[in-house]
This record gives C-alpha cells, structure tokens and sequence, in this order.
C-alpha cells in the first residue's frame, strides 16, 4: 500500500501497484517508483509442489486425476459484495461444469466470506461428491490454500481480492477472474485486471455473465497462461540498484 503522511522522497524505491498511479496522479513523476500489476508474492512451482503433496495426502481417495477446479472466494468490503445469490448462481454454473466434463472441485473461502454465503455454499456442497475438498477459514482446522492452486488445472478466483488473483495468476495455471456484486460501477482496481488479462494471465467474467461460465473454463484452458512474477521482477530491480550503489 502507498503510504499516507509519509515523505515518499525517503524511500530509494517505491513499489507500488499499478493502479495506485490513477489515485496519486503525483506517483507517475517520481523516479524511484517501480510500478507492480498484480501483488507480489511467494508463490513458485516448488511452494505449490509442496502445498499439492500436502492435500493429496489429506484426500487419499480423491479423484485427482480428473479436471481438477479450485474456487477461491473472497468476500465484502467497501467496493465488493459477494451475496448468497451469488453463490447460487456460480454453483449452478459448477454444476453444468461437471456435467460436461466430469471436473471435480476443491473451494476455499476467506475470513471476509459472509457468515450468509459461507452457510449457503457449506449447505449446498456438503453432499455434492463433485467437491472433493471444502476449506472455511475460522472453522475449518487447518489450511491447504497454496494446496488448492498445486492441485488444480484451473483457477476460479473472485475479483474483490488482487491478492488472490496476482498469486492464481503466478501458479501457471489458467485463471478465471469472477466478477462479483459491486457498490460501485466502475473501481480502479478494474485496471489491475485489464492488464492481467491484457497479458494473457487470466479471463475475466462479469458476474451477470455467470452462465458463461463452462465456456469460458474451456477457452481459458485451451491457452497457455502467461505466468505472473511480480516479486523476481522487484527482486531484480533492487539487485539493479545494490549492484550500481556498490560501483
């Protein structure tokens, strides 16, 4: 986050998203800003490697081999509504999904996940064989988060958290960015996931066009995902920069 109150002119380097360059216009004349699409984050094949291994362990009976699916939920804020209706409506498009293809799926929520919404989809996946893994942070004992995006082929991640889409977008998997309720029509962050899909890291999906959605997780696994790095690319510039002070 670009800090408030503070002398920016302190900082040797500023990283800084992308978007945060249309809410302080004075950014963009800076010469020490590195500015970031997606968040940076720890996310590489050998972090997922470990986190699949780890919940393929916990689902020893698991149907891994077939189009594997993980669905990460965020929830409200200031900007963003994920409802109940919702809900409905994307496990009614799962559910044509797995009636096509046979794909299974693997859904975690997060600690902004509505009480309403995380009652709804506990409710409505519980008996459903099709999930075969069901994470509700603050009730659910342990997390396998960096297991979800290990063990899938594909990613279904809501729009209101950039720190999921940046690390969907940095595991190599195809990613599918799901619009969700808004209070406002138009929010900056709607850059941030331009450009991701712009680079060929992900899909985005308004949410009243959820019934597309089998469509879409079929185009969107017919390409080859352009990878996120956001955290090397920081890593070389600093490294750049260590490199020349020391000369």
């Amino acid at each position: 986050m670009t800090p408030e109150g503070t002398p920016l002119e302190s900082f040797d380097l500023l990283i800084v998203p992308a978007h945060d360059l249309t809410r302080y216009p004075a950014l963009r004349r800076k010469k020490n800003v590195l500015a970031t699409t997606g968040s940076p984050n720890r996310i590489t094949q050998d972090v997922l490697k470990r986190g699949a291994a780890e919940l393929a362990r916990a689902l020893p009976h698991a149907a891994t081999e077939k189009v594997a699916a993980g669905i990460l939920v965020g929830g409200n804020d200031q900007n963003y509504e994920i409802s109940a209706e919702w809900a409905e409506k994307l496990l009614a498009a799962l559910t044509h999904v797995s009636r096509r293809s046979g794909a299974v799926y693997l859904l975690t929520t997060s600690r902004r996940t509505s009480a309403e919404t995380r009652r709804r989809l506990d409710e409505r996946t519980a008996a459903n064989p099709a999930f075969l893994y069901r994470e509700f942070p603050g009730i659910t004992p342990n997390s396998h988060y960096l297991g979800i995006l290990g063990l899938s082929s594909v990613l279904l991640v809501t729009e209101d958290s950039i720190n999921m889409v940046s690390e969907s977008c940095s595991s190599g998997r195809p990613v599918v960015v799901l619009g969700v309720g808004r209070r406002k029509k138009r929010l900056v962050f709607d850059e941030t996931i331009a450009r991701l899909e712009a680079d060929g890291c992900c899909t985005y999906l308004p949410a009243e066009q959820m019934e597309q959605l089998p469509a879409v997780i079929e185009r969107a696994r017919a390409r080859t995902p352009h990878i996120l790095n956001e955290a090397e690319r920081c890593t070389r510039e600093i490294l750049r920069m260590l490199t020349q002070n020391a000369s």
